[in-house]
C-alpha cells in the first residue's frame, strides 16, 4: 500500500505552530524548521510530517 504525502501551505503552518509568518521564515533561515518544497511554479509547501 502506498502512502500519500501531505503538504501544508503557509497559513496551515502558521495555524499548526502558532508562530507568525516572520518567525517561520526566521526559523527556516536558522535551520530550525525545514525549507519549504516547491509544489508548482509559484507555490511552496512544507511536508506535514516534518512540521508535526
Amino acid at each position: 500500500m502506498t502512502t500519500t504525502k501531505k503538504f501544508l501551505r503557509l497559513p496551515a503552518v502558521i495555524e499548526a505552530t502558532g508562530w507568525s509568518r516572520a518567525t517561520i521564515w526566521r526559523k527556516v533561515k536558522a535551520g530550525v524548521l525545514p525549507a519549504p518544497i516547491p509544489i508548482g511554479p509559484k507555490s511552496i509547501a512544507w511536508d506535514a510530517e516534518e512540521i508535526a
